[in-house]
């Protein structure tokens, strides 16, 4: 094998034609130049990886920036539609700005109106509560008046009721039941209340057949009758409430104060409402409790006549 000798130093490798000396950097860049695989060479030892990779980079750089362009102008363009827009409505809302400072003056000078307008009427309202006041207190004295009146019309009505009941009970009672003979009244308005009969109650009472309140309640029935049927002669009594109008309340009673006259004197008791007319739920409820319903025209007021209920 034969070998190429090295060059030695200040001379030219054996494959150059030319002698070349290198005495400054002027003849190394001369040859450089003259032989252009020697400056890749020397450009590989000279330079790091990075910068021999740094024209590629830069063109990719280049093209990236190019896109960034692209898309930033189109962003812009977008963007200016966008202000176009809202510049728009801005001006929109410039014109109902200054159409609302309109309104608004129109409505301050309105508000002005209103004022003197509420002034006046918060005068004329004072005036008109003191007017207020003072029927107040008329109208408080009518109706005082008008209770009273209605009170003592309520009174009269039931007193004339009951004195009418009296003096016709025993045909209602025979209108009711045929068998009834020997009717007697034991109490009304125009008959004291039977000593024996109070008697009884009394002996009931203190024997706990019925409490002190019930004692109290039976004397306030409107009319206590006794009388006797035919078939069987036995003694029968009749708890009565009177009322132009019967109500539920009305038929209630007549309800409670037979049952504690029953349980007093361990005698039959019938409840019984006497009235002038008797209102629907009334009747139902007395239906319900087995309640004799008397009704008579004897005891309905005139048609203008106020009817207080429960008289």
């Amino acid at each position: 094998m034969t070998t190429k000798p090295k060059p030695t130093e200040g001379t030219l490798p054996p494959d150059m034609t030319t002698p070349t000396t290198i005495n400054d950097i002027t003849d190394l860049l001369r040859i450089l130049r003259e032989n252009p695989e020697w400056l890749d060479q020397v450009r590989n030892v000279v330079l790091t990886q990075e910068i021999l990779e740094l024209p590629a980079t830069l063109a990719a750089l280049t093209q990236e920036v190019r896109e960034f362009i692209a898309e930033q102008r189109a962003i812009n363009q977008e963007q200016k539609r966008t202000n176009d827009a809202i510049f728009a409505r801005l001006d929109r809302i410039e014109a109902d700005v200054a159409e609302a400072k309109t309104d608004i003056k129109e409505l301050k000078s309105d508000m002005a109106e209103a004022k003197t307008d509420i002034k006046e009427l918060k005068s004329d309202m004072a005036e008109a509560k003191t007017d207020i006041k003072e029927l107040k207190t008329t109208v408080s004295s009518l109706v005082t008046t008008t209770n009273r009146l209605d009170s003592k019309v309520g009174q009269l009505l039931g007193a004339d009721a009951e004195r009418k009941v009296h003096a016709n009970i025993h045909g209602f009672l025979r209108r009711h039941d045929r068998n009834l003979h020997h009717i007697g009244i034991l109490k009304s308005i125009n008959h004291s209340f039977d000593e024996a009969l109070l008697e009884e109650i009394a002996e009931a009472f203190a024997a706990g057949l019925i409490t002190e309140q019930e004692e109290d309640s039976v004397q306030l029935l409107d009319l206590i009758v006794r009388a006797r049927s035919r078939g069987s002669n036995q003694a029968i009594y009749h708890a009565i409430e009177v009322s132009v109008v019967v109500d539920e309340h009305d038929v209630q009673r007549a309800v409670d104060r037979a049952d504690i006259l029953s349980r007093a004197t361990n005698t039959k008791t019938v409840p019984v409402t006497v009235g002038g007319v008797i209102i629907p739920a009334a009747a139902t409820l007395a239906e319900t409790h087995g309640v004799v319903t008397i009704t008579t025209p004897q005891l309905t007021p005139p048609q203008n006549q106020t009817i207080p209920i429960n008289q």
